[in-house]
């Protein structure tokens, strides 16, 4: 076990800063006018960061305010803690293209060069529980400079530090490179299947469908989902067959999310008899949410995990058609009419016998075999990156801890 130097953080803060340091309240309100529309400068929020979303729901400010807000400029690196929502959660601001600002309610520090920067983000990452813990208030739990400050930390020496940051930094690199890919492709299909199943900017002789009420192709017919798929509903669990740590991951509706499997779940369970074999979920097969925020769509990518009740499964009729049907339930036209045959008023349900029945066209079986033949690759592409990317992060997580703690060191 590597011997660890028990600290303050304060030792080796260079700067620590938040909006607030520009000047008073009423200077700063007066000079922060946020945009949603792109200006000159970023201004990066937590939401931002929680995310690790630069794209969407960003704020902007013009060059103006980003001059007045000198002392929380950021040039990208620095540690950023929350100062009050979740106080004590900590994140890293990215390098990005254009001028960046510190948003509300967030410290940034800059260490000193006794220590690697880097390394100060992932120590910090690893305490975030006890800094959160260190927030105090009635109403609303607060963080203060002198909190962070005065805050015990254990450290390594500075060559075992880089060492440390560098390993962990590459694995995030793999990590983010494969979630863009993933995004890339998930946007292709997207691309692809408004091109081409949508608008049918590829076919040039068009009729009109009057049960779909708009031109489609000359080759293509109208059906039902139901002539590509099944929706099956999962098994109705009881919470007496839950146990800590049985041999099935219970998928739920909060493990579908939009383009993504959360493989985090709250319980488990061992085989239970007349169970379906369906809901044994295989890797590729494609999940449906039925109940709340209804009609999100995403592809399972490991094994031994059971389907719940009120998450659907999406069976293809035929299995060649997987990355058509993926393509078609993520379209804005096929969840938007999910959401509108959805019942309910506080929480939506969506019945799989009404999905089922949605009206939609699909080209004649050679067009289809060919679109099949293309978006099947990257739908297996999508499959396989994800199990990559949740194996470096089940990696990550056990054993940046242990390198945290000194318990082990690279090489061993």
């Amino acid at each position: 076990m590597m011997e660890l130097c028990k600290t303050n953080i304060g030792k080796y803060i260079h700067v620590l800063v938040d909006i607030g340091s520009n000047g008073s309240d009423e200077q700063i309100s007066k000079n922060l006018n946020m945009k949603d529309e792109p200006d000159y400068a970023y201004i990066i929020r937590t939401l931002n960061l929680n995310n690790n979303d630069f794209e969407n729901n960003i704020k902007y400010i013009d060059e103006k305010s980003y001059n007045f807000f000198a002392k929380s400029k950021m040039y990208g690196g620095e540690v950023i803690i929350n100062k009050i929502g979740c106080p004590g959660t900590i994140g890293l601001m990215p390098f990005l293209d254009k001028p960046i600002s510190l948003g509300l309610n967030q410290y940034a520090i800059r260490f000193n060069n006794e220590v690697d920067q880097l390394y100060m983000y992932y120590n910090l990452k690893n305490i975030e529980p006890y800094l959160q813990s260190l927030a105090h208030g009635t109403t609303t739990k607060t963080l203060t400079k002198d909190d962070i400050k005065g805050a015990t930390i254990y450290i390594h020496n500075l060559p075992t530090q880089k060492i440390i940051s560098k390993y962990l930094s590459n694995i995030d690199k793999v990590i983010n490179n494969y979630k863009k890919i993933i995004k890339n492709l998930n946007n292709i299909i997207n691309l692809y299947y408004v091109q081409y199943m949508e608008n049918f900017s590829f076919e040039t002789t068009k009729k009109y469908d009057s049960v779909l009420n708009r031109e489609i192709p000359e080759n293509w017919t109208n059906c039902k989902i139901s002539n590509l798929v099944k929706i099956l509903s999962g098994y109705p669990f009881k919470t007496t067959d839950y146990v800590d740590n049985g041999n099935y991951k219970l998928y739920t509706i909060k493990n579908v999310q939009d383009g993504k499997i959360i493989t985090k779940v709250d319980n488990y369970v061992n085989k239970i008899k007349n169970v379906p074999d369906y809901c044994f979920l295989k890797k590729g097969d494609l999940l449906l949410s039925l109940t709340g925020n209804v009609g999100r769509c995403a592809i399972v990518f490991e094994q031994n995990a059971l389907l719940n009740q009120r998450v659907g499964l999406i069976k293809p009729i035929n299995n060649n058609d997987r990355g058509f049907i993926y393509a078609l339930f993520n379209s804005d036209r096929i969840k938007t009419t999910l959401l509108n045959i959805a019942t309910g008023t506080s929480q939506k349900n969506l019945s799989p016998v009404n999905t089922e029945n949605v009206d939609i066209c699909i080209p004649d079986g050679i067009t289809l075999i060919k679109i099949g033949t293309f978006l099947n690759v990257l739908y297996d592409q999508i499959t396989q990156l994800n199990f990559e990317v949740d194996k470096l992060e089940n990696y990550k997580n056990y054993i940046f801890p242990k390198l945290m703690r000194g318990q082990i060191k690279i090489g061993d």
